[in-house]
């Protein structure tokens, strides 16, 4: 059985490497110019973590946070 499943794994390998070889590689559907637009430049993610980070709280604004919707969670259980 083990000698079988060897075989047959054997033969599955070498139909794919055969099946994806460098001359059947995929091609792209997309153009590069039109993915460009896309893209977002370094500058435009700095901006937007910069803006990520403005709108989060700080640490004690979060841990009271989570103590408050704990014992709200805790008190709606009982």
């Amino acid at each position: 059985m083990k000698k079988m499943s060897m075989i047959l794994l054997s033969a599955t390998f070498l139909t794919l490497s055969i099946g994806c070889g460098p001359e059947k590689g995929a091609e792209s559907v997309f153009d590069e110019d039109e993915m460009a637009k896309y893209r977002s430049t370094p500058e435009q993610i700095a901006a937007g973590m910069k803006s990520g980070q403005a709108i989060a709280p700080d640490k004690k604004e979060a841990a009271a946070l989570g103590k408050e919707t704990a014992k709200a969670t805790n008190s709606a259980g009982k």
